[in-house]
């Protein structure tokens, strides 16, 4: 659904979906006996995910400006019957050991990297300073998602919790937007979170080890942003 309302001062999308995916192609991590990682493309098999994204946006006044959206996903590894093991999984955790290779069954587990709800709003808000050829602005961006697997194995260890970002704006410019001023805070409530985790379980001798790879706003930043167009 693609609507307006209110003389086009309020935009509002709705989107339902349902997709069924054969021989779909996951990259997995495969970490050898010698403690070797190998990232390789695994066939998962059958895979369907379905849900509902909603997309919204505000003229509140000819200064302000809102959008939000919103995303719910229903994903579900449907056949994925050789799937492999991770560190220390156990025979009473699913983890076959005959046939070799060591193997589970995925079938009705969640895909890596697929959070169940994901959010986000953003405000932006501009005004003429009186007596000066400048306008204020400010801007505010919010994120949020639900908690996820970084693992195609579903590794309870590389498990992202649910975090949520908000970085702030606020400065000056032109209003022929040739140039721009603005102080930022990014990361406002210094939510720590990670870009992936990796477990490496197997290259510390069987004894539980991560690594993760921090993204930029891992922690609070501020500073000083210019810009000029021309």
């Amino acid at each position: 659904m693609r609507s307006q309302f209110f003389d086009h001062r309020l935009t509002l999308n709705v989107t339902a979906f349902r997709t069924e995916y054969e021989d779909f192609q996951a990259q997995g991590i495969e970490t050898l006996p010698d403690g070797t990682v190998n990232f390789r493309l695994a066939n998962v098999g059958k895979l369907r995910t379905q849900g509902i994204e909603v997309d919204s946006a505000a003229r509140v006044t000819d200064d302000l400006r809102i959008s939000a959206s919103a995303a719910y996903l229903d994903a579900k590894i449907t056949e994925f019957p050789l799937a492999q093991c991770y560190p220390l999984q156990t025979v009473a955790q699913g983890c076959v050991t005959t046939p070799a290779p060591a193997h589970q069954d995925l079938a009705g587990h969640r895909p890596a990297q697929a959070p169940k709800f994901k959010l986000s709003a953003d405000a932006n808000y501009s005004h003429p300073i009186a007596g000066t050829p400048l306008e204020g602005v400010g801007t505010a961006s919010y994120a949020y998602q639900s908690k996820m697997n970084y693992a195609l194995s579903g590794d309870p260890q590389t498990v992202q919790k649910a975090y949520g970002v908000l970085n702030l704006t606020l400065g000056v410019r032109d209003p022929e937007r040739h140039y721009e001023i603005v102080a930022f805070v990014n990361n406002v409530f210094d939510k720590h979170y990670y870009a992936n985790i990796f477990d490496q379980t197997s290259t510390y001798n069987s004894q539980t080890a991560n690594q993760v790879i921090l993204p930029r706003d891992f922690k609070r930043f501020a500073g000083i942003r210019g810009s000029y167009t021309f």
